[in-house]
């Protein structure tokens, strides 16, 4: 709390977001992430530690707080150069206006990441409503979550991991891989279909498959695209 409160310029390269699921009971599912590569850390000999907190605060009772303090062992070099952590945590948001700070700290290196923001949480409205649109990344070891967010990041009962600065190279053979949850209205019996574009600076690049599959038992649709990126 310390870090937030001294208002230091941040000099880690972690990205974080914030992703809206469902409406229920006590507001709007809001699933906070933050992306940490390893090699940003400071390790002593093989262990590294990271310490991250989400703090938002409405205009109802005091500030809520998200967090994770976690040590990081590695069995090699390479591990560091090449892996990353991915933290996840939820909290349901009635509607509302909130102003969130997240901080993501190495107490090795003294070092953090900040980043403070305004969050607009709309009322519930009428009719179908969609999650984030969220890029994805093959689920690594170096996973923090928790049961609330793991069950919003699930397709066909794989456990998903997403990705927060996705970049892609021209021509490489990689792949765009997006997920989405579109929740139909409470005893409505219309069909659900989905469109979905792909555009990059007012150019349209292409249409993704938008096949969907069987609700699930609550209802929703979960919807999860793989594209190759040299078919762009």
């Amino acid at each position: 709390g310390d870090d937030l409160e001294r208002g230091e310029a941040a000099d880690l390269d972690c990205p974080t977001a914030v992703l809206d699921f469902d409406w229920g009971p006590e507001g709007l599912r809001h699933v906070f992430a933050a992306e940490v590569p390893l090699a940003q850390l400071k390790f002593d000999g093989m262990v590294a530690r990271v310490q991250i907190l989400a703090r938002i605060r409405g205009p109802r009772g005091p500030a809520s707080h998200l967090t994770l303090d976690r040590q990081i062992s590695v069995r090699s070099p390479g591990e560091i150069a090449a892996e990353r952590l991915i933290w996840t945590s939820s909290v349901a948001l009635a509607a509302g206006r909130y102003d969130v700070d997240m901080l993501v700290h190495d107490p090795l290196a003294g070092r953090h990441a900040k980043r403070s923001f305004v969050l607009e949480v709309p009322a519930v409205q009428e009719g179908i409503q969609m999650s984030s649109v969220t890029s994805l990344q093959g689920r690594g070891a170096y996973f923090e979550g928790d049961a609330e967010a793991d069950a919003a990041l699930v397709y066909e009962g794989a456990a998903l991991m997403p990705k927060l600065d996705p970049r892609y190279e021209r021509g490489a053979n990689a792949h765009l891989r997006l997920f989405s949850t579109l929740y139909p209205e409470p005893g409505s019996t219309a069909p659900v279909q989905l469109r979905a574009e792909l555009w990059l600076d007012g150019q349209k690049l292409g249409d993704l498959p938008t096949v969907l599959p069987k609700p699930e038992p609550s209802g929703e649709f979960r919807w999860a695209a793989t594209m190759a990126t040299r078919a762009l």
